[in-house]
């Protein structure tokens, strides 16, 4: 089914980026930019604060917007806040506020395409959804180790690689986002198979 794997990606990629950044934050703010353990310990602050805003404006979206046009804009964003990073590092302009202000605009992403993603993945699959619900976590879950695995091989003792990566890991986002139209075709054609699993059961 192109729709699970397409979610699954997207959970994948969402979740590498931000197990990647804990990866990588403790070498680039504590390292590199000399902040001591326990300041370091506010990072999470911020972070659950982009995450809290991000469920907040997607509650508020919803009421004009299907979650394919959600995630869309939060992949944009997730693209954004890591092309800014990227640009202020390779300027030159190394400091916590470049580092912070961009992945706080990339967490904002992530926030509104996790939950969208996760509303849609499993909607053709309500008759096994027990089953389905543990293989698409078996297949995301691959795919965010595989990505850690990424930031690690790319890990050279500078701040550069994460940004430079999480740029390329939220362009594909994009060139995958999900297709109003082809999703609803295959939700349709998925529900008219159920129909008759059903009928056949009974």
């Amino acid at each position: 089914d192109p729709m699970i794997w397409k979610s699954a990606w997207f959970i994948a990629v969402t979740n590498g980026i931000l197990f990647g950044f804990y990866a990588e934050a403790p070498f680039i703010f504590i390292e590199l930019l000399k902040l001591t353990p326990s300041q370091y310990g506010y990072v999470g602050l911020m972070i659950a604060g982009c995450m809290l805003a991000a469920g907040a404006l997607s509650h508020r979206l919803l009421e004009k917007w299907l979650p394919q046009q959600i995630i869309l804009v939060g992949s944009a964003t997730c693209f954004g806040g890591a092309l800014l990073m990227s640009s202020l590092l390779l300027s030159g302009q190394m400091g916590f506020v470049s580092v912070l202000i961009p992945m706080a605009i990339v967490f904002v992403g992530i926030g509104l395409i996790i939950p969208n993603t996760l509303s849609l993945a499993l909607c053709n699959y309500t008759l096994v959804r027990g089953t389905a619900g543990s293989l698409f976590g078996l297949l995301y879950y691959m795919g965010i180790a595989g990505l850690l695995a990424g930031m690690s091989f790319l890990h050279n003792g500078s701040a550069l690689p994460m940004p430079l990566y999480f740029l390329g890991l939220s362009g594909t986002l994009l060139l995958c986002r999900v297709n109003d139209r082809n999703d609803q075709k295959d939700l349709n054609d998925q529900k008219d198979q159920n129909k008759k699993l059903l009928l056949n059961r009974v």
